[in-house]
Protein backbone atom coordinates (compact mmCIF):
# COMPACT_ATOMS: atom_id res chain seq x y z
CA UNK A 1 0.00 0.00 0.00
CA UNK A 2 1.25 3.37 -1.12
CA UNK A 3 0.59 6.25 1.33
CA UNK A 4 -1.25 8.02 -1.61
CA UNK A 5 -3.92 5.06 -0.87
CA UNK A 6 -4.56 6.22 2.98
CA UNK A 7 -5.17 9.88 1.91
CA UNK A 8 -9.00 10.12 0.84
CA UNK A 9 -9.17 14.28 -0.07
CA UNK A 10 -8.10 15.24 -3.10
CA UNK A 11 -7.58 18.34 -1.53
CA UNK A 12 -5.46 17.19 1.49
CA UNK A 13 -3.12 14.95 -1.24
CA UNK A 14 -2.73 18.83 -3.30
CA UNK A 15 -1.80 20.30 0.03
CA UNK A 16 0.61 18.03 0.89
CA UNK A 17 2.11 17.89 -2.53
CA UNK A 18 2.36 21.42 -2.07
CA UNK A 19 4.37 21.11 1.27
CA UNK A 20 6.55 18.67 -0.39
CA UNK A 21 7.54 20.44 -3.03
CA UNK A 22 8.38 23.56 -0.54
CA UNK A 23 10.44 21.02 1.45
CA UNK A 24 12.67 19.85 -1.66
CA UNK A 25 12.93 23.86 -2.68
CA UNK A 26 14.25 24.16 0.90
CA UNK A 27 16.60 21.29 0.49
CA UNK A 28 17.78 22.35 -3.02
CA UNK A 29 18.50 26.27 -1.40
CA UNK A 30 20.73 24.53 0.92
CA UNK A 31 22.68 22.67 -1.98
CA UNK A 32 22.94 25.64 -3.96
CA UNK A 33 24.07 27.73 -0.84
CA UNK A 34 27.02 24.61 -0.80
CA UNK A 35 27.72 24.85 -4.40
CA UNK A 36 28.44 28.73 -3.73
CA UNK A 37 30.74 28.10 -0.83
CA UNK A 38 32.53 25.21 -3.37
CA UNK A 39 32.88 28.20 -5.57
CA UNK A 40 34.77 30.43 -3.03
CA UNK A 41 36.84 27.65 -2.36
CA UNK A 42 37.62 26.49 -6.24
CA UNK A 43 38.91 30.15 -7.15
CA UNK A 44 40.88 30.20 -4.01
CA UNK A 45 42.58 27.09 -4.68
CA UNK A 46 44.33 28.20 -7.96
CA UNK A 47 46.31 30.43 -6.24
CA UNK A 48 47.95 27.52 -4.86
CA UNK A 49 48.31 25.01 -7.58
CA UNK A 50 48.36 21.91 -5.05
CA UNK A 51 47.00 18.61 -6.14
CA UNK A 52 45.60 18.22 -2.19
CA UNK A 53 42.72 20.80 -2.97
CA UNK A 54 40.89 18.65 -5.91
CA UNK A 55 40.04 15.88 -2.76
CA UNK A 56 38.21 18.90 -1.16
CA UNK A 57 36.26 20.05 -4.27
CA UNK A 58 35.52 16.14 -5.42
CA UNK A 59 34.14 15.35 -1.53
CA UNK A 60 32.28 18.52 -1.33
CA UNK A 61 30.76 17.57 -4.94
CA UNK A 62 29.81 14.47 -3.26
CA UNK A 63 28.14 16.04 -0.40
CA UNK A 64 26.15 18.43 -3.01
CA UNK A 65 25.36 15.60 -4.97
CA UNK A 66 23.87 13.11 -1.84
CA UNK A 67 21.88 16.35 -0.65
CA UNK A 68 20.55 17.13 -4.47
CA UNK A 69 19.48 13.24 -4.58
CA UNK A 70 17.83 13.58 -0.88
CA UNK A 71 15.85 16.58 -2.68
CA UNK A 72 14.61 14.57 -5.22
CA UNK A 73 13.70 11.89 -3.00
CA UNK A 74 11.64 14.48 -0.42
CA UNK A 75 9.55 15.79 -3.21
CA UNK A 76 8.48 12.45 -3.69
CA UNK A 77 8.00 11.64 -0.54
CA UNK A 78 10.32 9.04 0.13
CA UNK A 79 11.61 9.70 3.80
CA UNK A 80 12.87 6.21 4.40
CA UNK A 81 15.23 6.25 1.42
CA UNK A 82 17.13 9.47 2.29
CA UNK A 83 18.84 7.51 4.63
CA UNK A 84 21.68 6.53 2.44
CA UNK A 85 21.95 9.11 0.78
CA UNK A 86 22.84 11.27 4.20
CA UNK A 87 25.06 8.45 5.52
CA UNK A 88 26.76 8.70 2.32
CA UNK A 89 26.98 12.60 2.74
CA UNK A 90 28.07 12.46 6.68
CA UNK A 91 30.77 10.48 5.31
CA UNK A 92 32.27 12.98 3.34
CA UNK A 93 31.58 15.83 5.86
CA UNK A 94 33.85 14.10 8.13
CA UNK A 95 36.77 13.53 5.22
CA UNK A 96 36.28 17.31 4.73
CA UNK A 97 36.60 18.68 8.13
CA UNK A 98 39.11 16.12 9.04
CA UNK A 99 41.36 17.46 6.15
CA UNK A 100 40.39 21.39 6.46
CA UNK A 101 41.28 21.10 10.02
CA UNK A 102 45.11 20.41 10.53
CA UNK A 103 47.94 19.10 8.34
CA UNK A 104 45.19 19.53 5.34
CA UNK A 105 47.75 19.19 2.83
CA UNK A 106 49.21 15.52 3.76
CA UNK A 107 45.30 14.21 4.31
CA UNK A 108 44.24 15.42 1.67
CA UNK A 109 46.69 13.64 -0.48
CA UNK A 110 46.28 10.76 1.74
CA UNK A 111 43.07 10.70 0.63
CA UNK A 112 44.25 10.32 -3.17
CA UNK A 113 46.77 7.49 -2.22
CA UNK A 114 44.30 5.00 -0.68
CA UNK A 115 41.40 5.92 -3.59
CA UNK A 116 44.41 5.13 -6.14
CA UNK A 117 45.38 1.71 -4.01
CA UNK A 118 41.51 1.07 -4.36
CA UNK A 119 41.46 1.56 -8.17
CA UNK A 120 44.25 -0.63 -8.82
CA UNK A 121 43.07 -3.05 -6.87
CA UNK A 122 39.54 -3.27 -8.93
CA UNK A 123 42.10 -3.30 -12.21
CA UNK A 124 43.84 -6.09 -10.89
CA UNK A 125 41.02 -8.17 -9.94
CA UNK A 126 39.65 -7.51 -13.72
CA UNK A 127 43.07 -9.17 -15.20
CA UNK A 128 43.03 -12.72 -15.89
CA UNK A 129 46.41 -12.68 -15.63
CA UNK A 130 47.11 -11.53 -11.82
CA UNK A 131 46.65 -13.35 -9.42
CA UNK A 132 43.79 -11.18 -7.84
CA UNK A 133 41.93 -12.06 -10.89
CA UNK A 134 42.34 -15.41 -10.62
CA UNK A 135 41.71 -16.13 -7.44
CA UNK A 136 38.46 -13.98 -8.60
CA UNK A 137 37.69 -15.89 -11.55
CA UNK A 138 38.03 -18.95 -9.32
CA UNK A 139 35.52 -17.74 -7.13
CA UNK A 140 33.15 -17.19 -9.22
CA UNK A 141 33.20 -20.14 -11.69
CA UNK A 142 29.60 -20.73 -11.10
CA UNK A 143 28.60 -17.10 -11.21
CA UNK A 144 26.61 -16.27 -14.60
CA UNK A 145 27.56 -12.53 -14.36
CA UNK A 146 31.26 -13.24 -14.11
CA UNK A 147 31.82 -12.48 -17.37
CA UNK A 148 31.85 -8.70 -16.63
CA UNK A 149 35.24 -8.95 -15.14
CA UNK A 150 36.66 -9.32 -18.63
CA UNK A 151 34.76 -6.50 -20.34
CA UNK A 152 36.62 -3.36 -18.99
CA UNK A 153 37.74 -1.20 -21.83
CA UNK A 154 41.02 0.09 -21.92
CA UNK A 155 44.77 -1.28 -20.95
CA UNK A 156 44.65 -2.66 -17.43
CA UNK A 157 48.70 -2.79 -17.37
CA UNK A 158 48.59 1.01 -19.01
CA UNK A 159 45.96 1.92 -16.35
CA UNK A 160 47.94 -0.04 -13.33
CA UNK A 161 50.93 2.17 -14.13
CA UNK A 162 50.06 5.13 -14.25
CA UNK A 163 48.41 5.11 -10.99
CA UNK A 164 51.50 3.44 -9.42
CA UNK A 165 53.35 6.40 -11.12
CA UNK A 166 51.74 8.60 -9.38
CA UNK A 167 53.06 7.83 -6.17
CA UNK A 168 56.74 8.56 -7.06
CA UNK A 169 56.25 12.41 -7.45
CA UNK A 170 57.44 14.08 -4.64
CA UNK A 171 53.88 15.20 -3.28
CA UNK A 172 52.98 11.56 -2.78
CA UNK A 173 55.84 9.44 -1.86
CA UNK A 174 55.82 9.56 1.58
CA UNK A 175 52.33 9.50 2.01
CA UNK A 176 53.22 5.86 0.22
CA UNK A 177 55.45 4.83 2.39
CA UNK A 178 53.31 5.58 5.55
CA UNK A 179 50.19 3.37 3.27
CA UNK A 180 53.22 0.50 2.63
CA UNK A 181 53.81 0.61 6.72
CA UNK A 182 50.09 1.12 7.95
CA UNK A 183 49.34 -2.02 5.74
CA UNK A 184 50.96 -4.83 7.19
CA UNK A 185 47.75 -6.47 9.29
CA UNK A 186 44.82 -4.82 7.32
CA UNK A 187 44.23 -2.04 4.62
CA UNK A 188 44.00 1.11 6.16
CA UNK A 189 41.64 4.15 6.19
CA UNK A 190 42.84 7.09 4.48
CA UNK A 191 42.62 9.08 7.63
CA UNK A 192 44.09 6.57 9.98
CA UNK A 193 47.37 7.26 8.35
CA UNK A 194 50.31 9.77 9.69
CA UNK A 195 48.33 8.70 13.28
CA UNK A 196 45.15 9.66 12.40
CA UNK A 197 41.54 7.78 13.28
CA UNK A 198 41.59 3.98 13.23
CA UNK A 199 37.68 3.93 11.51
CA UNK A 200 34.97 6.24 11.01
CA UNK A 201 33.76 5.65 14.26
CA UNK A 202 36.75 7.28 15.83
CA UNK A 203 36.79 10.13 13.12
CA UNK A 204 33.56 11.37 14.19
CA UNK A 205 34.16 10.88 17.88
CA UNK A 206 37.31 13.15 17.36
CA UNK A 207 35.64 15.76 15.26
CA UNK A 208 32.65 15.86 18.02
CA UNK A 209 29.94 14.54 15.73
CA UNK A 210 29.99 10.88 17.87
CA UNK A 211 26.47 11.72 18.79
CA UNK A 212 25.27 11.52 14.50
CA UNK A 213 27.50 8.53 14.34
CA UNK A 214 25.94 6.66 17.08
CA UNK A 215 22.20 7.85 16.64
CA UNK A 216 21.74 8.33 13.50
CA UNK A 217 24.71 6.92 11.07
CA UNK A 218 24.02 3.57 12.47
CA UNK A 219 20.75 3.37 11.44
CA UNK A 220 21.20 4.78 8.05
CA UNK A 221 24.06 1.53 8.23
CA UNK A 222 21.19 -0.40 8.93
CA UNK A 223 19.15 1.02 5.55
CA UNK A 224 21.89 0.12 3.69
CA UNK A 225 22.30 -3.55 4.73
CA UNK A 226 18.65 -4.41 4.41
CA UNK A 227 18.71 -4.74 8.54
CA UNK A 228 15.53 -2.49 9.13
CA UNK A 229 12.80 -4.64 7.56
CA UNK A 230 11.27 -4.57 10.93
CA UNK A 231 11.48 -1.75 12.00
CA UNK A 232 8.33 -0.79 9.30
CA UNK A 233 6.34 -3.38 11.78
CA UNK A 234 3.90 -1.53 14.06
CA UNK A 235 1.03 -1.96 15.71
CA UNK A 236 -2.66 -2.04 14.62
CA UNK A 237 -5.50 -0.14 15.99
CA UNK A 238 -7.08 -3.38 15.37
CA UNK A 239 -7.04 -5.93 18.43
CA UNK A 240 -4.80 -8.95 16.86
CA UNK A 241 -3.12 -7.48 13.75
CA UNK A 242 -0.11 -5.72 12.67
CA UNK A 243 0.82 -2.54 10.52
CA UNK A 244 3.04 -2.06 7.59
CA UNK A 245 4.52 1.15 6.71
CA UNK A 246 2.63 2.32 3.41
CA UNK A 247 5.18 2.95 0.47
CA UNK A 248 6.61 6.35 0.64
CA UNK A 249 4.87 7.72 4.04
CA UNK A 250 6.55 10.84 5.01
CA UNK A 251 7.65 9.95 8.26
CA UNK A 252 11.32 11.34 8.41
CA UNK A 253 10.79 13.49 6.14
CA UNK A 254 11.56 16.64 8.06
CA UNK A 255 14.31 15.52 9.84
CA UNK A 256 16.42 14.41 6.35
CA UNK A 257 15.70 18.12 5.34
CA UNK A 258 16.90 19.33 8.74
CA UNK A 259 20.24 17.01 8.60
CA UNK A 260 20.65 17.87 4.83
CA UNK A 261 20.58 21.31 5.71
CA UNK A 262 23.14 20.50 8.38
CA UNK A 263 25.44 18.72 6.44
CA UNK A 264 25.22 21.63 3.77
CA UNK A 265 25.56 24.31 5.81
CA UNK A 266 28.36 23.24 8.21
CA UNK A 267 30.58 22.62 5.35
CA UNK A 268 29.89 25.42 3.11
CA UNK A 269 31.21 27.54 6.67
CA UNK A 270 33.94 25.70 6.89
CA UNK A 271 35.25 25.87 3.50
CA UNK A 272 34.43 29.82 3.30
CA UNK A 273 36.21 30.62 6.44
CA UNK A 274 39.07 28.34 5.52
CA UNK A 275 39.09 29.68 1.53
CA UNK A 276 38.54 32.95 1.96
CA UNK A 277 36.79 34.55 5.78
CA UNK A 278 36.39 37.94 4.41
CA UNK A 279 33.45 36.47 2.05
CA UNK A 280 31.57 35.20 5.22
CA UNK A 281 29.64 37.45 5.99
CA UNK A 282 28.26 37.20 2.63
CA UNK A 283 26.71 34.03 3.07
CA UNK A 284 25.88 34.61 6.36
CA UNK A 285 23.40 37.35 5.08
CA UNK A 286 21.57 35.13 2.63
CA UNK A 287 21.42 32.13 5.71
CA UNK A 288 20.04 34.79 7.61
CA UNK A 289 17.37 35.91 5.22
CA UNK A 290 16.84 32.89 2.62
CA UNK A 291 17.85 29.68 4.33
CA UNK A 292 17.24 30.70 8.73
CA UNK A 293 13.47 30.51 8.77
CA UNK A 294 12.58 28.31 7.02
CA UNK A 295 15.24 25.74 9.02
CA UNK A 296 14.02 26.52 11.89
CA UNK A 297 10.22 25.95 11.18
CA UNK A 298 11.05 22.70 9.58
CA UNK A 299 13.20 21.56 12.43
CA UNK A 300 10.37 21.65 14.51
CA UNK A 301 9.22 18.15 12.72
CA UNK A 302 5.13 19.61 13.70
CA UNK A 303 4.89 20.02 9.42
CA UNK A 304 4.06 16.77 8.45
CA UNK A 305 1.48 14.54 11.03
CA UNK A 306 0.84 11.20 8.98
CA UNK A 307 0.97 8.58 11.61
CA UNK A 308 0.70 4.97 10.55
CA UNK A 309 1.41 2.77 13.73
Amino acid sequence: MYFRDLVESEEQWQNYEKLLSELAGFARDCVQFLIDASAVAQIASVQDRCYSHSTVLMLTRHVIESVDGVSVLVERGCAENCGPLLRSAFEAQLGLLYILDTDSKRRALSYQVAHAHRKIKAYRKCDPNDPLGKQLRAELKDDPMAEVFNQVPGDLQVMIANLEGMFNKPEYAPIEAEWQASRKNKVPEWFALFGGPRDIRSLAIQLKLGAVYEGLYRSWSDVIHAGSGFNHVGRSDQPGTIMIRPIRHPDGLESACTFAAEFCLNTARTLVQKYDSAQWERFRQTYSEKISPHYMEISKGTLIKAQWR
